[in-house]
């Protein structure tokens, strides 16, 4: 068969799972297995007038004109593999398979494009044996399905290409495997990642991606370093995602391009680690525990604006975490030693004009696969192959530049967009001699499309400048808000976003339920350079603006995040977070420090909601730091207040808060707040209940409650009956009442979390009464609750608190769900009380089990983390863990014998972490019958 012409085809790949160890072990074997292989894989190829245009060891790579027909010759070739008689020792030959169709160029016989990576990308996801195909061939075959097969829908799948996911349906029938593993997609659980999905195709760099793997392979430090727009954050993304296995830990890419104050680089890593600073370690070094023994890939990208504090991290967790590696973009190196750096070049462009070595050029690949999104069905012909490769070797190959070009063919030619590049895309005048020329063409490029701007609207050029004060992103009411003002209107604001948006300056992002938007990184570095030439008023105007708009946004936030719209306002929140560390550095310049301490109190609610406790406690601590904010006024109590209840629920620094409350105690009491004085007060009775002085915590709340209802605050009369509650418990006596008359507060306030939290209290003294199934419904109700408001740490706690019910209940399979639940949730969130006190639920099960070793070995490392690490003393159980704990202590003693029980815990005691969560988390044995 010869090859088809360019078009729509039907791509089949295959190969062999596990060929390389039977090669090892078999070679001269392998050899006639290899060529019967070969003869079956061409001879229904053919049969069925497919075209094989590449083969790579035992991969094949075919097309045909017809899906249906790509589809039987899969079958034909799957059966008769199965069918073949092999020779001992060889069993069998497990053929993965994919079939995808899509619009793919013909070149010499060979094809090209993204439908091609697809299918590659989409065999790849398979298992031997099984065949699997996209859903545009599978709607191309639908109809024409033989009676004997159908199609197995297995959802959406990522796949490597990190593009748009994609339907996959499996092949089922007579002859054909039907039950095999989750496919090797990147929504497999055991693919480990935070890889975003990107709106388009990679396309080139195999060769790139390939040097970069192997560099990653042989260091454990690797930067990839060129010029804005040349590729970096897209070759690093596809590497990392050709690494994912499924084996270690992951692969977890961090953007420090909003980060532009060079101590939140550690803040930025944890985040996406789930690392939560612990004690007096700092956040580094509690990432470098959190990870010493874990395998895993981390991404730092766009380091170029922090660079020594990355180079600091990255060196760090190469040099303490053995099993880690680190892979850096940047548009210069770290310049630390291991350090290995990939200079990563343009794209290949055309050395000559004819059309097959400009159609082969990958810089034209990508030109022509980006217009296609502007001019559907655009190619590359005899026509214009000359201009387009002339196009793209101006553009030098730079893939932002090419995208950029691709854009204007909305309105333009090919031939128009190239005799504008003849006019004005030259070597900048007057900069550094020494610059890269693609540097200066990528600066030229945007030039021309700034300057573009001036000739059709003035303002879209100052819009442009001005957008750049945005750190992650923006809405439009931000933007409105933010960068109208002189010539600039705001109701001109959507409209002219929008032309920016057409002309591909601005970046929409519509997968939300509000419209976002973003500069690229070259194009905000671009705008902000142009803000910087203006007036030094106007730039600090600006900068007062964008501050002014997100301190009002928490003010609106404030009430929310105690009511019914908890859930939507911290999502929102989390969304500008960027936004919002960037309004609180522009407060840190300003010589009135009060918007400083009204942004930091005001945000303290979002950063304990959402596990950002220790970036909110050093963000508070930065403005109440400042000379200017030593005098007691009102909002430096109030920032101490909030500064306080971080470092209580997550530092756990007892001494810390003292002091912080005693502070703020003495200007709420001088200023006559008493709603100041309110938050004291339930600062220090949560700390007497966890330090387990109930009495202490009881005479405390009782007062408090007073000063509450006084002046009718129903939120810390809510919390304070709650702790009130425990405190009672704490005594053997029956707080039930209070529980519930903090519920129905917390319910008249619409807070239903915290109405959960108390109802799910309530369930401790039915515990007491015997009533389990009562218990068990109301502690189960309230992680229902808190997995709805995505409240994490909340998921953590109810899951333990529902996990001993059930327990107790004598149900062990609910329980180890629950613990196991809890203990990933608390692992995830860095929340180690919660996490210990899994560990002891989850040991109470195994021994339950009958496996007692196991039992006492957990005992003794959650003795190690709770009493050691925490400091925590007895009285810090509830009765309901003490009980378990105490009782299930003496049974393990009892079996094991004094030696063998305390070897076990001495054990458990001195495990790492991760080995202690490993052995926490293996299902308890079944019983035995």
């Amino acid at each position: 068969m010869t090859s088809f012409p360019s078009g729509l085809v039907t791509l089949l790949f295959t190969d062999i799972e596990g060929s390389t160890r039977t090669w090892e072990a078999h070679p001269e074997l392998m050899k006639s297995v290899l060529a019967r292989h070969d003869e079956i894989m061409r001879g229904e190829i053919e049969a069925a007038r497919g075209y094989v245009f590449k083969t790579v060891g035992d991969a094949f790579c075919a097309t045909f004109q017809s899906a249906p027909a790509a589809l039987a010759a899969a079958v034909s070739i799957q059966r008769s593999l199965a069918a073949e008689d092999w020779p001992e020792p060889i069993s069998s030959i497990r053929v993965r398979m994919s079939l995808h169709s899509g619009e793919c160029e013909e070149r010499g016989g060979d094809y090209f494009g993204p439908a091609v990576n697809r299918a590659a990308r989409l065999e790849a996801t398979a298992h031997g044996g099984q065949l699997v195909i996209s859903g545009v061939t599978a709607e191309l075959v639908r109809h024409q399905l033989p009676p004997d097969l159908s199609l197995r829908d297995m959802g959406e799948h990522r796949l490597k290409d990190l593009g748009r996911p994609e339907r996959v349906f499996q092949v089922c029938g007579e002859g054909l495997g039907r039950d095999f593993p989750p496919l090797r997609s990147l929504d497999n659980a055991a693919m480990q990642h935070n890889l975003p999905e990107q709106t388009s195709s990679f396309v080139g760099r195999e060769r790139e991606v390939a040097e970069v793997a192997a560099l990653l392979g042989e260091a454990r430090l690797v930067t990839l370093a060129g010029p804005g727009g040349v590729g970096k954050t897209r070759l690093a993304l596809q590497a990392a995602a050709e690494r994912l296995d499924g084996t270690g830990d992951g692969v977890w890419f961090v953007d420090l391009a909003p980060v532009t104050d060079a101590t939140l680089v550690p803040a930025a890593v944890a985040k996406v680690l789930w690392v939560r600073e612990q004690g007096s370690q700092s956040l580094t070094e509690t990432i470098v525990e959190s990870i010493r023994d874990k395998r895993l890939l981390v991404v730092m990208d766009n380091c170029e604006q922090v660079i020594y504090a990355a180079a600091v991290l990255a060196e760090t967790l190469v040099r303490k975490c053995p099993g880690v590696n680190v892979l850096i973009t940047s548009r210069e190196p770290l310049g630390v030693a291991g350090e290995r750096v990939y200079r990563v070049q343009p794209l290949s462009v055309p050395a000559a004009d004819d059309l097959e070595t400009v159609a082969a050029s990958e810089a034209v690949g990508l030109f022509v696969e980006r217009a296609r999104h502007h001019k559907p069905g655009f190619t590359v012909d005899e026509a214009n192959a000359a201009t387009v490769g002339r196009l793209c070797r101006r553009l030098d190959g730079i893939p932002f530049a090419i995208e950029l070009a691709a854009a204007r063919l909305r309105s333009m030619s090919v031939a128009d967009i190239d005799s504008h590049l003849d006019k004005r895309f030259r070597v900048l005048t007057g900069g550094s001699r020494t610059a890269l020329p693609r540097q200066q063409t990528l600066q030229a490029l945007i030039d021309w499309s700034y300057n573009l701007l001036s000739r059709m609207s003035p303002a879209e050029q100052e819009v442009l400048a001005r957008l750049s004060i945005f750190a992650g992103g923006f809405d439009m009411v931000a933007a409105e808000a933010v960068v109208a003002g002189g010539d600039v209107d705001e109701f001109d604001v959507l409209g002219i976003i929008d032309a920016l948006v057409d002309k591909s300056l601005v970046q929409p992002d519509e997968s939300g339920a509000t419209v976002r938007y973003r500069l690229l990184e070259s194009t905000r570095d671009y705008a902000a350079a142009r803000m910087a030439e203006r007036d030094v008023d106007e730039q600090a105007a600006l900068a007062r603006a964008h501050r002014d708009h997100y301190l009002a946004v928490a003010e609106e936030a404030w009430a929310h995040l105690r009511g019914p719209g908890q859930l939507e306002w911290a999502d929102r929140l989390d969304l500008e977070l960027d936004n919002l560390r960037a309004a609180l550095a522009e407060c840190l310049r300003d010589p009135d420090p009060g918007p400083g301490l009204h942004l930091a109190d005001l945000l303290s609610g979002f950063w304990f909601l959402r596990g950002y406790g220790v970036e909110g406690t050093e963000a508070l601590r930065a403005q109440l730091a400042r000379p200017e904010a030593a005098p007691p006024t009102i909002l430096r109590g109030r920032a101490l207040a909030a500064t306080a209840t971080l470092v209580q629920h997550y530092l756990y620094d007892h001494a810390a808060v003292r002091i912080l409350a005693d502070e703020a105690l003495g200007i709420a009491r001088a200023e006559g707040d008493t709603v100041l004085e309110l938050r004291v007060f339930d600062l220090q009775v949560l700390t007497l209940y966890q330090q387990g002085d109930c009495r202490g915590c009881l005479d405390l709340a009782d007062s408090a409650l007073a000063l509450a209802r006084g002046v009718g605050d129903l939120y810390y009369e809510a919390r304070l009956l709650n702790v009130r509650g425990g405190a009672l418990y704490g005594l053997g006596e029956d707080g039930r009442a209070s529980f519930e008359e903090s519920a129905a507060l917390y319910r008249r306030a619409g807070d239903r979390r915290g109405a959960a939290s108390a109802m799910s209290n309530v369930g401790l003294f039915a515990l007491e009464a015997g009533q389990l199934d009562e218990a068990r419904a109301l502690m189960g109700e309230a992680l229902r609750v808190k997995r709805e408001q995505g409240d994490r740490q909340g998921v953590a706690n109810a899951c333990n608190n529902a996990g001993y019910a059930a327990y107790l209940d004598g149900d062990d399979v609910a329980a180890y769900d629950l613990f196991d639940e809890g203990l990933a949730m608390s692992r995830r969130i860095g929340a180690r009380p919660d996490l210990a006190l899994a560990i002891l639920g989850l040991a109470a099960v195994a021994a339950r089990a009958g496996e007692a070793e196991r039992a006492a070995t957990l005992h003794g490392a959650f003795d190690e983390l709770f009493f050691a690490q925490l400091d925590q003393s007895e009285e810090a159980l509830e009765a309901m863990e003490a009980g378990v704990r105490h009782a299930d202590l003496a049974r393990l003693r009892t079996a094991l014998g004094n030696a063998r029980f305390d070897t076990a815990t001495r054990a458990g005691r001195a495990l790492p972490l991760d080995q202690v969560i490993a052995i926490a988390r293996q299902p308890p044995a079944p019983p035995v019958p």
